[in-house]
Parts: structure tokens; C-alpha cells; sequence
């Protein structure tokens, strides 16, 4: 009797809201950036590599994400460092993870900034960014 099994590769992630809170472009960010934070947790099946990607969201114009209130925008911007200098995105700005997995699922952050000196009009700006994991 022959038995045999093929176990595959499989990733899933969860993502936490980015809520950046109230921006006051005449207040404190005429000078200073508006910085949040969302987690990222992800769950691979042992010694898997994956890329963990973020788009340009829904409102993006030209690789620049946007948050929108009807007409009116919001740029913003998504980091893997703290420091906030390393992009995050597709392609060569995926999260790369290498050799992955168990049983505890891992967590990364996203750094989350609204840079300062945005003159726009008062109102609630969203946007929805896709994640995805490739492994």
C-alpha cells in the first residue's frame, strides 16, 4: 500500500484599520506630519517565503495615495521602518518575509503619515488600500 500527501504552501493575512485621527492644517500640521500605525498579521504554512504587498488604494493618482471627500483630497503615505523612509507598496516595495511560518501568526506594522502644509477643507477623507500576500 502506497500512502501519500501533498502539503501546500498557503499564507493568510489580517489587517487593522489606519485611522491618522483629526489633521489641523492651520494648527500643528502646518509643521508637523500626522503619523498612525496598522498591524499586519500574517500566517504561512512552515518555511514559506512570501511578499506582502499594499496598492495605491482606491484614489491614487500617479503612485501618490490619496484620501478623498468628494472632490477634495488628502495625500498620505505608508512605511515598513518607524523612521518612515522606507515605502510601502508592490513590486520591490512588498514586505519581503523569508522562511516563514508555524503556528503563531507574525506581526509587521504599517507606518501610516499625512505630511504637513495640505490646505484642504474640513471633512472625513478615506481611501481603501488592498493587501495582499504573494508566497
Amino acid at each position: 500500500m502506497n500512502v501519500s500527501v501533498r502539503v501546500i504552501s498557503n499564507c493568510q493575512i489580517a489587517v487593522t484599520d489606519l485611522a491618522f485621527g483629526a489633521y489641523d492644517p492651520l494648527g500643528d500640521n502646518a509643521q508637523h506630519a500626522l503619523d498612525a500605525t496598522a498591524d499586519v498579521r500574517m500566517l504561512c504554512s512552515r518555511n514559506a517565503q512570501a511578499n506582502v504587498m499594499l496598492d495605491f488604494g482606491r484614489n491614487s493618482r500617479t503612485l501618490v495615495r490619496s484620501m478623498v471627500a468628494g472632490p477634495d483630497r488628502i495625500n498620505y503615505e505608508l512605511f515598513q521602518d518607524s523612521s518612515r523612509t522606507k515605502p510601502w507598496g508592490d513590486g520591490e516595495n512588498a514586505l519581503h518575509v523569508f522562511g516563514v511560518g508555524g503556528r503563531e501568526a507574525q506581526r509587521f506594522v504599517v507606518y501610516g503619515r499625512v505630511s504637513s502644509g495640505q490646505e484642504v477643507p474640513p471633512g472625513a477623507y478615506t481611501d481603501v488600500v488592498m493587501a495582499t500576500v504573494d508566497f
